[in-house]
């Protein structure tokens, strides 16, 4: 009898842990391919730690490093008096200039903070969009590119300041088809 109820031990131990290693597998492969926007600042940063962890803890395949700038196109309707169409031609190849450069500064930006991310096993690609809605446009790409994951800060506003300035994280956060996991900066002061 005690020989049975020690097998029986044994074998729910065993069960018990092959269960613990399944659900931990699963856990393992719960995210593939995470999107990290980053705006060039020390702020949105304070994000690459915790890609790092998800990249050793899930075996990440891939990660999405994205910079979205604002297009250069001012309205030059209120001009089309006061200039000729030279001139005016002349200012939208300048501005596109403007935007070409801002563009190849993001993706160099992006090149930059993927070789922080190097990882064997974990391809890194950078995407820079080009568009006036943050929030949209990051929306659009994660669900693009099949991200399982967003991981991106916050500048901690809250109250006026979150209501006048708006907030891409939550705008984000609210628009995604994915999960978004937002890091609060330690240099975001919130309050009001």
């Amino acid at each position: 009898m005690n020989e049975i109820k020690s097998r029986d031990r044994i074998f729910k131990s065993g069960l018990a842990e092959l269960s613990f290693h399944l659900n931990k597998k699963e856990e393992k492969d719960m995210y593939k391919k995470i999107m990290v926007p980053l705006d060039g600042s020390d702020v949105a940063e304070c994000v690459l730690p915790h890609v790092k962890a998800f990249i050793k803890g899930f075996n990440i395949s891939e990660v999405l490093l994205v910079r979205v700038v604002e297009p250069v196109k001012p309205d030059l309707r209120v001009y089309d008096n006061i200039f000729n169409e030279d001139f005016i031609r002349q200012a939208h190849k300048i501005w596109k200039d403007i935007e070409q450069q801002e563009k190849t500064s993001a993706r160099n930006y992006l090149e930059q903070v993927s070789e922080q991310l190097k990882r064997k096993g974990t391809t890194i690609r950078s995407k820079v969009l080009v568009g006036n809605d943050e929030a949209k446009n990051l929306a659009d790409c994660a669900e693009s590119s099949g991200a399982d994951l967003i991981i991106m800060a916050t500048h901690g506003y809250s109250g006026i300041a979150r209501w006048v300035t708006g907030s891409v994280a939550e705008k984000l956060f609210r628009s995604a088809g994915v999960t978004v996991l937002m890091v609060r900066a330690a240099e975001a002061g919130g309050g009001v």
